[in-house]
């Protein structure tokens, strides 16, 4: 008889297999005294040993730190939690300040441009007026209805009203009419 080139199978994974079974009959019993004493794991877990083992996890958002966080700020340095209470009021105070300046700029900003627009309309027509006079009429004209163009589209513009849910083409109705003569 041939000898056989097979050689002997590994027993690494037989015993990789018994161990995660023996893993999950454990934890399979320890869930099970977990839930029929729930005081005795509690003692188990107020263990030291015990403690440094299990990983907790808390998450807290906010301006201030975590409460903890704030109390063991507080054993370091006895004024630490006023400190940083004050610290985050004057940030907030800073933040708010910046905000009222952005938008107070850009509230100028706009009456700015609307002045000065104001100034080039009446400008540009009182030229057109004088364009009329010397007889170039269709020009004057021309002018200054571009110039009552521009100024209604500025001045009578509407935000588009933005309705996802309403379909583009609707029938017209009597409120509906009614509606936008309210507004």
């Amino acid at each position: 008889m041939p000898a056989s080139t097979e050689q002997p199978r590994s027993i690494e994974p037989k015993l990789a297999d018994d161990h995660v079974s023996e893993f999950e009959e454990v934890e399979e019993e320890l869930s099970r005294e977990i839930t029929e004493n729930p005081d005795a794991f509690q003692r188990v877990l107020d263990r030291p040993e015990i403690q440094n083992i299990v990983v907790s996890h808390e998450a807290f958002q906010g301006p201030l730190p975590h409460p903890n966080i704030l109390r063991g700020y507080q054993e370091i340095l006895p004024d630490a939690a006023d400190r940083i209470f004050k610290l985050t009021e004057k940030e907030f105070e800073h933040r708010h300040r910046m905000e009222d300046k952005a938008l107070t700029g850009a509230i100028d900003r706009d009456k700015r441009g609307q002045h000065y627009g104001l100034a080039a309309a009446i400008i540009t027509v009182f030229f057109a007026f004088i364009l009329g006079l010397f007889g170039h009429d269709v020009l004057a004209g021309s002018i200054i209805a571009i110039v009552v163009a521009l100024v209604a589209i500025f001045v009578l513009r509407h935000k588009p009203k933005d309705n996802p849910q309403q379909p583009q083409a609707k029938s017209t109705s009597h409120s509906d009419i009614e509606k936008d003569q309210d507004s």
